[in-house]
Order: C-alpha cells, then sequence, then structure tokens
C-alpha cells in the first residue's frame, strides 16, 4: 500500500512539473485578454515574468551593459515595464514578439522573441547609444538563432526607428561575443 501511494504521488509531482513548465508557452499562444508588453507584466499572475525568468539567464551579472551590477534578468525586467508596443503573432501563433522601453529613458528597449512550439525564448537588450545584447540560453552561437528571430528583429528596429551600432550575442556557455559582423 505505501508504494501504491508513493507511486501514485511520484506521479502526480511529476505530472505537475511537466505541466508547470509547458504552460507558459501555452498560455502565451493562445492567450487574448492582453495586447501589448505592459499588460503582459502586469498580469496579476505573473506567467510572462515567470515564463522569461525561467528561460533566460535569470542569475548571470553583465556590469559591462547593465549599467549596474544588476543580473541580465533584472535589467531586461525593468526594460519591458515602460511604454510597450503590440504582442505580435507569427505562423499560427507559434512566433509571439513584444517589446517596451525604459520608463523616462526610451532610447534603452527589450524586445522578446517566443517559440512557442520549441518552447524557447530570446531576448534583446537595446542600449541608450544603438548596442544590441541578443541573449539565449537554448542556442550555442548566434549562426544558431533562428532566421525569423533576425527578420522580426529587423521589422522591430524599423518600427521603433532605431539601428544597431553594436550587436553582441550570449549563448548557452553564457559568454558575450561581438557579432555585429554577422547581424
Amino acid at each position: 500500500m505505501k508504494k501504491l501511494f508513493l507511486y501514485m504521488f511520484l506521479g502526480l509531482l511529476w505530472c505537475n512539473v511537466g505541466f508547470a513548465s509547458e504552460s507558459g508557452f501555452e498560455w502565451i499562444k493562445n492567450q487574448t485578454e492582453h495586447t501589448n508588453a505592459n499588460e503582459l507584466f502586469w498580469d496579476e499572475e505573473k506567467r510572462f515574468l515567470k515564463l522569461i525568468k525561467s528561460n533566460i539567464y535569470s542569475d548571470k551579472t553583465y556590469p559591462s551593459f547593465t549599467g549596474t551590477a544588476g543580473t541580465l534578468y533584472g535589467t531586461f525586467e525593468r526594460l519591458l515595464g515602460g511604454p510597450p508596443t503590440g504582442i505580435n503573432y507569427y505562423n499560427d501563433r507559434r512566433y509571439v514578439t513584444t517589446s517596451a522601453c525604459e520608463a523616462h529613458a526610451c532610447p534603452e528597449k527589450a524586445f522578446i522573441f517566443i517559440d512557442t512550439k520549441d518552447k524557447f525564448i530570446i531576448g534583446l537588450i537595446r542600449k541608450w547609444d544603438g548596442e544590441y545584447y541578443i541573449f539565449s540560453k537554448t542556442h550555442k552561437t548566434f549562426d544558431d538563432l533562428p532566421k525569423i528571430f533576425i527578420e522580426s528583429v529587423k521589422t522591430w528596429s524599423k518600427k521603433v526607428n532605431v539601428t544597431p551600432n553594436q550587436v553582441f550575442f550570449i549563448g548557452t556557455d553564457a559568454k558575450l561575443i561581438e557579432v555585429m559582423n554577422k547581424f
């Protein structure tokens, strides 16, 4: 009887963990209540922020571009809290993008790309003087990024009227590499 209870408990625990990790991607794909980055950011259940935090480097500090000793996630979250753009869906809602800029410092921006099928997130921080910092916890090199991500960044750049003067990439090894010539 104890073994049966243990198996049932572990089975329920395993199912709950599996559901929790996928629910954020399914939610963002299917949600219709929010229309821009701020609405996602201020979602009562914090589903958007939980999704981001679990899929980008939340413990890495990059003082050379964050401007503070804050984490990459902290910087990204701060930028997403300002004036927003709308949410864009591509390829039957497989890909989701949105962005915002820092309140009272709009040249600094955050752009987020979500693949709801392969379940990954790619983020971009645009600094005040034009540097793009692209980061992915699931792609080893800049060349591994999907072409639709690059296309969506270029579309977004035109829409918000910005161009990069330098482009950096942070991949699975969490190292900062300059990649302007590849962008």
